[in-house]
């Protein structure tokens, strides 16, 4: 519709529940040109249930084209269209109505149903179509405060708002109780009790449906069979009730983990993800080629990296080999490519944060920033941690490379416009689009060698391929996707992160542990057990999705046809086994292969499909073009080789056969295929019946919370129709056991708030102890040094009784008496703090625990709210502050006053109060100044180790006594409230009464959920 230039349309209207980033990104370069070319293009996107995530909203603002969005914020009322129209005015129309959302997969992968209309509007269609459009008009052309144009503030408002909020989510100034269209009628709260929607009896099971089951599980009975067939209908049952839920978002991200995993182990048809991996070189590639009977990955004997992304293999479901191979590579998009960015800064220590990516909205000004940041900032290997100079390419330290984000940029700025493009198909069937594919996904082609303008695989997010393969359709294996990642010890962060990526038990059902004889098979068997262990088989047993990791695990040796020698590799073969279980090798030894020949097996697989080409490529004549233009001279000698090898230990074969069954290729297909068939069945159907049971618990917990809440008890087992019933009565009744439970609720919480400060109070009363400790004996210290006090307390040339002798004497009462007093004055002003920071504590355990949310829910509905509100305030919390701040004060005097601390000078100064010569009379300063503070510090450090636990009683004493003054108010409120709110003439009487519709709402709700609730546990 959009595609021919210039677009024979003059307006383009498209309606959808749901748009994602990728099927916008897919459709852009079509809208862009429908745009230039003069098409008025309308946009109405849902966003009910988060599908529409603020990507997506990005992705459209970014096209500036008329879009809206669409949200009714009533319960169950979920924007659900997918209308496409396109109209040249008094021409012709094409109205397209079905399943298809703006997603990739309503638009590429998935299995979708559309109605095709075509309109001649130049004839009789007119009328027609003019009635047709007019219906649709409230989809078209949506107004009312359902609707808004799409902004960045609305986006960022969106944005915020919790996933689990129903109402509100759009800033509409009011929410409609009923819509302006005739067509659409919203009941008022009181016009129904709603019915369940499902009904109880047991699903039916028809003869199709098994049939189509028993395809991928031949040896399972009938009830067998039925039971998968019913856990997939409970699950679909659960997740049609998931909208209407109320979950927090924690509740809700796990709830719907939990039903998206079991949904889609429940899905026989979806791709059994097999990974394969192993190190670089050990020939990842050539084996999933000998699996598949096709030369479709590019390989070669090497031990450098040569795929460098993720790439899936997958059998059409057709053996139809007329049918086109095809391979699509998907890009990264804008908003995971600035996300990628964002990662790789973090781990080299860059700091980008002044580029403030998620507000940036193309490259052309962001690639410039950051490769002057890049020439500024030092990076830190994310292996070594050693700081290497900034622009690096090979960490200084481990010569692993670091150098991925200046290779990023530097590929964005040669290829960005395949980020606009989304995906490109390739023709497998033309040697000129494998060869390019090829190329595409290989590290080390001339396509993407370092510094070529033309390498875009750092762009590449994955690889999907899809092929014909009559092998894999006769051992069974037709709904496997075999994936091949990068190599584990590909030195790029680049692979490491598509490794971590692809080892995730959510894409990854089984692995293939490749390994190849010979030196590389010594090197680095400790780094793959390492990520296969933590990554995968740690995942599957912390989460418990598999009763046993390790049957998931295979372990193949490959490149067979080279000669080492046996022990020394069944040796290593027993150490990596046991390391992934003890018991690997008695438990699951068929899941091992010694002496698998994968380059063999294809070869002799591409001769027995072509065997005139085979047998021409054999005798010497080397292929132009076709499968065997690959294989040179040097593979004709050793397919020979492998032919008289092979036929020796299978004399009765073809040479092909022979080869085929030597190089172990049907054998491991052989167990894959047993694997699936008896595993599969057991263990997805376990982990899908545990993953409902979480779902269906967190479900009935959630509701059961909210019903409480409501009705202040769970909900009954026998009628709670009747409770429904009952809260809708015209009664004050349940308005009294409101006030009861929130007055009650309002004690609780200043219990709760005392108890949890009782925790912590020791810590905060030691601290500002020490503290004053610690102030009191600086400011000693300062006044002890003073010339003035020196003179006063050793008061030579001041005594007249021994002035004819020269003497004066040794201490000062007076003096020793006047710094105790100061000492007290200072003591007097730092107590104050330890009172406030306790009353401090309290208030914000007070504030933790929204003590006062009841009363303030009724300030100005009640006159008695206000005055129960001051009484708190005044006579609670101001009073307990006064009486904790004196009883502090009167504690440290009493404490500090019973470690007489003149006295305990005077007895430790020798001959204080004595005539001293003059002299002596520095060192008699010097020494009782000394002993001034030692005794002060001694009596501080008691007075902090004491005093401690004195005023926490105090304080705590306080506390009951305001708690029992709290317990009072509650007492006296419940009474004054209940006499207003039984008078239908007050206002706290109407004031829950305009709360009771939107409860009586809710309830109906949780009423329609704990039965459908029921009847899916049934």
């Amino acid at each position: 519709m959009l595609t021919s230039p210039p677009s024979p349309f003059d307006h383009a209207w498209l309606v959808t529940a749901y748009a994602n980033v990728r099927g916008i990104t897919l459709l852009k370069p079509h809208l862009m040109n429908a745009k230039a070319h003069g098409t008025k293009i309308h946009v109405v996107v849902g966003i009910d249930s988060r599908v529409t995530n603020s990507e997506a909203l990005h992705a459209l603002h970014s096209l500036q084209i008329d879009t809206h969005i669409f949200h009714n914020p009533q319960f169950a009322h979920t924007f659900h269209p997918k209308i496409y129209l396109f109209e040249a005015t008094n021409q012709h129309a094409q109205l397209l109505m079905g399943s298809s959302n703006l997603t990739q997969g309503g638009l590429y992968t998935n299995y979708e149903a559309m109605l095709h209309i075509s309109y001649d509007l130049t004839g009789e269609d007119i009328h027609t179509y003019q009635t047709i459009k007019d219906s649709l008009s409230i989809y078209l052309n949506p107004n009312g405060t359902t609707v808004q144009p799409l902004t960045l503030e609305l986006i960022e408002y969106l944005a915020q708002q919790k996933p689990s909020t129903r109402h509100d989510m759009l800033p509409l100034s009011t929410i409609p109780k009923h819509d302006s269209s005739p067509n659409i009628h919203l009941p008022f709260a009181h016009e129904f009790i709603p019915k369940p929607i499902l009904e109880g009896e047991p699903m039916p099971i028809n003869s199709v449906e098994l049939d189509a089951l028993r395809r991928y599980f031949p040896e399972k009975d009938d009830d067998q069979l039925t039971t998968w067939l019913q856990t997939a209908h409970r699950v679909r049952q659960l997740n049609k009730l998931s909208p209407t839920l109320i979950l927090d978002d924690d509740q809700r991200q796990t709830f719907n983990e939990h039903l998206m995993r079991a949904d889609n182990l429940l899905q026989t048809d979806r791709p059994y993800t097999i990974s394969v991996v192993g190190a670089t070189g050990a020939g990842k590639s050539a084996l999933i080629n000998a699996l598949v009977g096709d030369n479709i990955l590019s390989s070669r004997d090497s031990a450098e990296a040569i795929t460098g992304t993720i790439v899936t293999v997958r059998q059409m479901e057709s053996p139809d080999k007329s049918l086109h191979r095809q391979a699509t590579i998907f890009y990264y998009t804008f908003h995971e490519i600035l996300q990628m960015i964002n990662d790789y800064a973090d781990s080299l220590g860059l700091n980008i944060n002044q580029l403030d990516l998620n507000h940036q909205r193309n490259f052309q000004t962001l690639i410039p920033k950051l490769q002057q940041t890049l020439q500024r900032q030092s990076m830190t290997c994310p292996k070594c941690h050693e700081k290497n100079p900034p622009q690096t390419k090979f960490c200084v330290n481990c010569q692993i490379a670091i150098n991925y984000l200046d290779d990023l940029l530097e590929t964005m700025m040669h290829q960005h416009t395949k980020i606009d493009m989304g995906q490109e198909t390739f023709n497998l069937n033309s040697e000129h689009d494998l060869e390019r594919l090829r190329d595409s996904m290989d590290e080390k082609s001339p396509l993407n060698a370092e510094g070529n303008s033309s390498r875009f695989i750092p762009l590449i997010d994955h690889i999907e391929i899809e092929i014909c393969s009559p092998e894999l359709l006769q051992e069974g294996l037709f709904h496997v996707a075999w994936t091949d990642v990068p190599g584990i010890r590909a030195s790029t962060q680049r692979h490491a992160t598509r490794v971590r990526e692809q080892l995730n038990p959510e894409k990854t059902d089984a692995i293939i542990l490749v390994l190849a004889k010979g030196e590389r098979f010594r090197e680095g068997v400790k780094q793959l057990l390492d990520q296969i262990k933590r990554v995968i088989m740690g995942t599957w047993r912390e989460t418990k999705k598999d009763i046993d990791a390790a049957s998931r695990i295979f372990v193949v040796v490959n490149k067979g046809d080279l000669r080492h020698a046996l022990r020394p590799l069944e040796e290593g073969i027993r150490k990596i086994c046991a390391d992934f279980s003890p018991n690997f090798l008695h438990e699951h030894g068929d899941n091992v292969f010694y002496d698998v020949k994968a380059w063999a097996a294809l070869l002799a697989q591409l001769k027995l499909a072509n065997p005139d080409m085979g047998a021409t490529w054999l005798n010497g004549e080397q292929p132009s073009e076709g499968i065997f233009a690959l294989y040179g001279m040097e593979d004709v000698h050793a397919y020979k080789s492998y032919v008289m090898r092979a036929s020796d230990a299978h004399p009765n074969l073809s040479a092909d056969a022979a080869v085929l069954a030597w190089s172990d290729i049907p054998k491991l297909r052989a167990r894959l295929a047993d694997f699936l068939r008896d595993s599969r069945f057991e263990r997805d159907l376990q982990e899908s019946v545990d993953r409902f049971h979480q779902a269906y618990h967190l479900a009935q917990s959630a509701t059961n919370q909210a019903w409480h809440d409501i009705f202040h008890h769970p909900p009954s087992d026998d009628n709670p129709e009747q409770e429904l019933q009952a809260l809708m009565a015209d009664t004050s009744a349940h308005y009294i056991q409101d006030l009861q439970c929130g007055s009650r609720d309002m004690q609780h919480r200043f219990e709760q708030a005392c108890h949890n400060l009782r925790k912590i109070e020791e810590p905060i009363l030691n601290q500002y102890l020490e503290q004053i400790r610690d102030d009191l004996l600086k400011k000693i210290k300062q006044h002890t040094a003073t010339q003035s006090f020196r003179q006063k307390l050793v008061n030579m040339g001041y005594d007249t009784e021994f002035l004819q002798y020269d003497y004066g004497s040794i201490g000062d009462w007076t003096t020793l008496r006047t710094l105790d007093e100061l000492v007290f004055g200072w003591l007097d002003d730092a107590v104050q703090s330890v009172s406030q920071a306790m009353i401090a504590a309290l208030e914000k355990q007070i504030a933790y625990h929204d003590v006062l949310a009841f009363l303030k829910s009724l300030h100005g509905h009640s006159e008695q709210a206000s005055r129960f509100l001051n009484y708190y305030q005044n006579d609670i919390m101001t009073h307990l502050q006064q009486v904790y701040m004196n009883s502090c004060r009167g504690a440290c005097f009493c404490n500090l006053r019973e470690y007489d601390v003149v006295r305990n000078i005077a007895t430790e100064v020798k001959g204080f109060g004595n005539p001293v010569d003059k002299v002596n009379i520095e060192t008699t300063q010097k020494g009782i100044i000394q002993m001034t503070y030692k005794v002060y510090e001694e009596g501080l450090n008691q007075f902090v180790a004491v005093l401690s636990q004195r005023l926490e009683e105090l304080f705590f004493y306080q506390l009951t006594i305001a708690m029992r003054k709290v317990e009072k108010l509650v007492q006296d409120m419940q009474v004054q409230f209940i006499l207003e709110v039984t008078n239908k003439e007050h206002r706290l009487y109407h004031y829950f009464q305009s709360r009771k519709a939107p409860e009586i709402e809710r309830a109906k709700t949780l009423l329609n959920q704990l039965q459908q609730l029921r009847l899916i546990k049934e």
